[in-house]
């Protein structure tokens, strides 16, 4: 076996190696990350839904619809919130409250945490997987080179027919 056969074969195994480290380290990221937005569920405010009646819709260069929701004890409230495709000018949707009557996100839930977890881990096995590839044909391309020049070089000092 040449010298170069074996720096590849030994090159290969050291890289599937690191990838298969990469894929632990994607999936502990994955964990860290589900971790983290669990704690953000379970120790969120408080908040309830309201369903809001869309009474403005934005401007052209504007990020906020304006609208309308009846309190408890019957009071109109008027807020301005983010703009969803979806509002139309007397159209419904769903808003979210502090319980100090602001408006705030809606609520974090398990399954944000999860597909966070998931999208984080998945970006770190794709990372993973691109740079093992990338390594591999590198590898690859510079030990095949090096064997062209070395069969070039062993052919040329067989060939009897052009020395004559």
């Amino acid at each position: 076996m040449r010298s170069a056969d074996r720096l590849e074969s030994v090159l290969l195994a050291v890289l599937s190696l690191m990838g298969l480290l990469g894929v632990l380290v994607a999936l502990t990221m994955g964990s860290d990350a589900y971790a983290r937005n669990k704690v953000v569920v379970e120790n969120q405010p408080p908040r309830h839904a309201v369903i809001a009646k869309v009474v403005g819709t934005p401007k052209q260069d504007n990020d906020t619809s304006f609208v309308v929701w009846s309190e408890r004890d019957g009071r109109q409230i008027t807020a301005a919130v983010g703009r969803e495709r979806q509002d139309r000018v007397g159209g419904t949707r769903k808003i979210w409250l502090a319980p100090d009557g602001e408006v705030v996100d809606r609520p974090a839930t398990t399954a944000d945490a999860m597909l966070h977890a998931f999208a984080t881990g998945g970006r770190a096995v794709i990372v993973t997987a691109l740079g093992w590839w990338l390594l591999t044909w590198l590898v690859r391309a510079i030990t095949d080179r090096y064997r062209a020049q070395r069969w070039e070089a062993e052919w040329c000092r067989f060939d009897i027919d052009s020395h004559h």
